[in-house]
């Protein structure tokens, strides 16, 4: 009986779990995101930003053409007065011969860069050419995990030793000048998941790029 105990006790400090059909499968599970989002150009809070994490997994074994990857679930929050937003610990099961990914961010606000574009800071000072090198502590599923506003200097280039420092939470939006640039920040790829507020802000700046064909934002 001890032994059958100590190798319960395995499988779950394992992760692997066992569901009614009889197959073993293994917890997925990714940590609280939360960050504060400003405008780059004043440093002041925006509300109303939507930040969506989607959650995904890749087969362990593929095929001729490589594993396959799948997006399983997805979460999404607003910013409130203070640019704050919060996207709660997600917890799910997935296949034993999968292997969980890192968590893929969608940030939008009509008017704004977003991930459909590339002036959002620190994303886009973040980034060396040559080579070309992303530091993982840029990454927004690094990035929202640590304290907000915290500094943290990081290599931006692994051959020369380059360091830049970053402050862990906090993403800076750039205003859009013209009416190409905001059509390309709604274009978007869009999870199969329901995520209402996404959507319909989507759906809201389709409308209003399409009927201001001419616009140019006035500068100051």
């Amino acid at each position: 009986m001890r032994g059958i105990f100590i190798g319960i006790l395995i499988l779950v400090a394992l992760g692997v779990i066992q569901v009614h059909d009889g197959h073993a499968w293994l917890i997925f599970h990714k940590p609280e995101y939360r960050g504060k989002i400003i405008d780059a150009e004043t440093k002041k809070p925006l509300e109303g930003v939507v930040v969506v994490a989607i959650y995904s997994t890749s087969d362990v074994i593929g095929g001729p053409g490589g594993p396959s990857s799948r997006d399983i679930g997805a979460r999404e929050a607003l910013t409130n007065e203070n640019g704050i937003f919060v996207i709660p610990a997600y917890t799910t099961i997935m296949n034993p011969i999968a292997r969980e990914n890192g968590t893929q961010f969608i940030i939008f606000k009509a008017g704004y860069s977003g991930t459909g574009g590339g002036k959002v800071l620190p994303f886009a000072q973040c980034r060396n050419l040559d080579p070309y090198y992303f530091p993982p502590q840029c990454h927004p599923r690094v990035l929202f995990t640590k304290p907000i506003g915290s500094r943290e200097e990081i290599i931006k280039n692994p051959r020369t030793r380059e360091t830049i420092t970053i402050t862990n939470g906090i993403v800076e939006l750039t205003r859009l000048d013209t009416w190409k640039e905001r059509r390309k920040a709604y274009s978007i790829e869009r999870p199969e998941f329901n995520l209402p507020i996404l959507y319909k802000m989507i759906a809201k700046e389709d409308e209003w790029v399409w009927s201001h064909q001419d616009w140019r934002r006035k500068q100051r």
